[in-house]
């Protein structure tokens, strides 16, 4: 009972952290994640799977795949376990305790027993409880901001107007419908979000392409693809324009270390021989008073002596 009163408080954590790392390495709508099953997770050849119903953009529901991380693979495979021993215990309740349980606490339990659904059990400490409850509560452990609590900082908020998304919610029905964050206001984490950063991830680190993410997204449509994906493309240019930049500055330290280190005649190996000699034809006197134009000249002295 000493091990149980110490580790039951993890057990909801574990829930929640599992619920995040599904939603952050599968692309997976909130509804999909909800619907998982303890028996979802799998590997084939080496890769890591969910299994769960979709039935936002098929008739009826349909049973699909989801590659995912080995940590999200493993946080379902835990989930399971421990779901299989409250079951386990709502049928000794049932069992044995059934006669002197109030109704609705008898048809919770057998609903339960029934049920197979990853996220609907509340591991308590004592006793079992399940949920049929699929959306986000203000303090239900699919409410990612229970979890996380950070403010953003002027650098974050950069960011955010550079990708164009600084504001603090989309739903018309919240009170910070639209608004702007400012310095210290906690971020609004929902899991939707996390659908998006996935795509950007597989874009932003070339891991995969339109077709990818088009299958693990399950869509029916490229469009609808690239909307979650746009942003990855934009990071992508900006990080080539950076790159560029870098390559820029490099060169122009590269040739600034080469000048000086022919002025003081420390190039070494036939290549800087041949450098020094054609830096003296063009410098002449300057070379040895150590006068040298602007570093905008050595372009065109490379250009022209090579």
């Amino acid at each position: 009972m000493e091990d149980l009163d110490e580790l039951h408080p993890h057990f909801d954590t574990i829930r929640r952290y599992a619920f995040v790392l599904i939603i952050a390495y599968s692309g997976m709508r909130h509804s999909e994640v909800m619907a998982l099953e303890d028996n979802s997770a799998f590997s084939r050849g080496g890769v890591f799977y969910l299994r769960s119903s979709l039935s936002k953009t098929t008739d009826g529901t349909q049973y699909l795949e989801w590659v995912v991380s080995e940590h999200a693979y493993r946080a379902v495979k835990l989930i399971g376990k421990m779901n299989a021993i409250y079951r386990y215990r709502a049928q000794e309740l049932v069992r044995h305790h059934a006669s002197s349980l109030p109704k609705n606490r008898v048809q919770d339990l057998q609903f339960g027993i029934k049920d197979n659904k990853l996220f609907r059990v509340k591991h308590t400490r004592q006793s079992v409880w399940f949920s049929n409850q699929a959306k986000a509560t203000k303090n239900g452990f699919n409410n990612i901001n229970t979890l996380f609590n950070i403010p953003v900082e002027e650098a974050d908020i950069e960011q955010l107007e550079a990708l164009g998304c600084n504001v603090q919610s989309i739903s018309a029905s919240s009170p910070k419908f639209r608004l702007p964050y400012q310095v210290g206001i906690p971020f609004n984490f929902t899991s939707h979000q996390f659908r998006h950063t996935f795509a950007w991830f597989i874009v932003a680190n070339r891991l995969g392409d339109l077709d990818d993410i088009k299958y693990n997204f399950k869509h029916l449509e490229n469009s609808m693809t690239l909307v979650y994906s746009h942003r990855g493309y934009d990071t992508m240019a900006e990080l080539v324009r950076l790159t560029e930049s870098f390559e820029a500055y490099l060169i122009e330290q590269a040739m600034t270390d080469m000048v000086s280190a022919a002025e003081q005649g420390h190039l070494a190996g036939r290549g800087g021989e041949k450098f020094v000699e054609r830096l003296k034809l063009v410098l002449g006197d300057d070379f040895e008073s150590g006068s040298s134009p602007p570093f905008r000249q050595y372009a065109g002295i490379v250009s022209v002596h090579r």
